[in-house]
């Protein structure tokens, strides 16, 4: 569901829009994405920790681990938030000039992924606690959220639609997943 929720925007963009902005809005996509790097990294690394710790109930560890991962995340991803945030344009220009018009797209889209990031650790967790059919459902809620706002704002908006519905959506699934 979490690639479904990447690929939604892509795809709507194709049947909504032109194919100029869903070339633009890929490579903002794209750049976004760079920032979620880390927590494939940390979810690979402290699954089977996390895993573990919800087995043998040993909470008050399971809730230290999840702080210092958290803030590990952030520490990491961060630099790279704010080089974007503060430099958008110079980032694009490593694409041709035609890409520039990404950037507000690449901020809202840099921005869900930052509260995907902080939140990223609550996946692992629902996951391994036998939650899995609540991961399920907020990924479903995300993804169809995703869909009726892609539909309702790419018709007037063009890629920032596309890049509101997408940062919304990954928002709202990370905020459920808390």
């Amino acid at each position: 569901l979490y690639r479904a929720n990447l690929w939604v925007d892509i795809l709507m963009l194709t049947a909504l829009s032109s194919l100029v902005d869903v070339g633009i809005y890929r490579a903002s996509v794209a750049l976004a994405m760079l920032g979620a790097l880390p927590v494939m990294a940390s979810t690979t690394m402290f699954g089977p920790v996390i895993a573990e710790l919800v087995y043998t109930e040993q909470i008050s560890k399971l809730n230290a681990l999840l702080k210092i991962v958290t803030r590990w995340l952030l520490v990491i991803a961060a630099p790279l938030y704010f080089v974007v945030l503060l430099l958008p344009d110079i980032v694009l220009s490593i694409f041709d000039p035609a890409y520039q018009s990404g950037a507000h797209a690449l901020l809202i889209l840099m921005a869900g992924q930052a509260i995907y990031v902080a939140a990223a650790p609550t996946g692992a967790i629902l996951t391994n606690a036998g939650h899995s059919t609540l991961n399920l459902i907020n990924g479903l809620i995300a993804v169809t959220l995703n869909i009726g706002l892609n539909a309702w704002l790419i018709p007037d908006l063009g890629i920032l639609g596309a890049a509101i519905a997408s940062a919304t959506a990954l928002s709202i699934w990370s905020v459920l997943r808390m």
